[in-house]
């Protein structure tokens, strides 16, 4: 059988068994697309299927256009969900894969099969971030559009850690947020003793710097109304080591809150990580505050050498006499400012501060 035949012969066996359409089938199939063309059929608009996700910043279109997104502020976040206020009311969302949210965050949502998504991230006007522990070169945002940070210390148990505030003091002021100080548990200070010295010398150290700061108790009430007129009207973060109190205080500035309280850890100065995700809670007529974990440590993400010593301005002032311009302060010969430490004129512990902070970024 020649190659043509051939042929013939596999086009006739497929039309029979509806592998090809035969000529009569192809001709209706065109009719009705021309029916269908004089009838102006259009097609559909471009919907938002549930396995797509949105991109940061920009918005998608869904079926119902831009009348059906809502705004809503992300107060709470777990692995598993993200907590949403939409028009008052708390919704539990999926938490989409392309996006890195974080407490405080404004997003948009849509509603599909009955169900809220989130289809865009606004713009943050201001951030407390830090390096991501995961991968120290990706910033880790704790909390967004915040007004105010609250750097919340421990006078005994755990000890006051100046160097800590430093850094949140930098972090907070980089992301655009004021800082001030929330020295907890005075209650357990012993009047006249070491630690009460120690922090009446960093309370006039900090208010040097401009640097608001409140003497308060979680325990006992002291100093709260003062602390709480400072957050009045505000959206404000606490954010300090584990185990200061920063749960017990959140729980007396907004006694509804009831937030899990943990106790130090036996055997050791340190406290137990009670609060494993953040979480915004409402003190009062557009007063919001944010709870969030506990740190060891805290790293500047992004920052560079020069990002540090412009920071300490108190430095900088004697840095324009040091024999070279870009001196680090930290080993030059002719260094105006170790000069400035060891006449007095600089105070050592915020000097050794400044130190650590440069010597941290110079290891990175």
């Amino acid at each position: 059988m020649e190659r043509s035949d051939k042929d013939a012969v596999r086009a006739k066996l497929a039309r029979s068994i509806g592998k090809e359409p035969t000529y009569e089938e192809k001709k209706r199939r065109k009719e009705r697309a021309k029916q269908r063309r004089s009838l102006g059929r259009k097609r559909e608009a471009p919907t938002l299927d549930d396995d797509e996700e949105p991109r940061p910043g920009r918005p998608r279109r869904t079926a119902h256009g831009n009348d059906a997104t809502r705004d809503g502020c992300v107060v709470g976040i777990v692995r598993a969900s993200v907590r949403v206020r939409v028009d008052g009311v708390e919704v539990d969302v999926a938490p989409p894969r392309e996006l890195a949210l974080a407490i405080g965050d404004r997003v948009r949502l849509a509603e599909r099969s009955g169900r809220m998504r989130i289809v865009e991230l606004e713009p943050r006007r201001t951030r407390l971030a830090r390096p991501d522990p995961a991968d120290p070169r990706r910033e880790l945002v704790l909390a967004a559009n915040v007004d105010v940070g609250v750097i919340v210390a421990s006078v005994v148990a755990p000890p006051l850690v100046a160097g800590l505030v430093d850094r949140l003091r930098l972090a907070l002021e980089r992301g655009g947020v004021r800082a001030l100080v929330a020295v907890n548990k005075v209650e357990l200070l012993r009047e006249g003793g070491a630690e009460a010295e120690e922090l009446d010398a960093l309370v006039a150290e900090w208010r040097a710097l401009d640097l608001d700061v409140h003497r308060v108790s979680a325990s006992t009430g002291v100093g709260l109304e003062g602390l709480r007129a400072s957050l009045d009207g505000r959206t404000s973060v606490l954010v300090g080591h584990s185990g200061v109190g920063k749960s017990s205080l959140a729980n007396a500035l907004a006694p509804h809150a009831e937030l899990t309280v943990g106790e130090l850890a036996v055997g050791a100065n340190r406290g137990r990580h009670t609060t494993t995700a953040g979480r915004m809670l409402e003190l009062g007529a557009d007063t919001w505050l944010i709870d969030t974990p506990g740190v060891r440590q805290f790293g500047l993400a992004g920052w560079t050498a020069a990002d540090v010593r412009a920071a300490f301005a108190d430095l900088a002032s004697f840095a324009s006499d040091c024999r070279f311009r870009d001196c680090t302060h930290l080993v030059e010969p002719e260094c105006a400012v170790r000069a400035a430490v060891e006449r007095g004129a600089l105070g050592a512990r915020r000097f050794e501060s400044y130190a650590r902070i440069a010597r941290s970024l110079a290891s990175d």
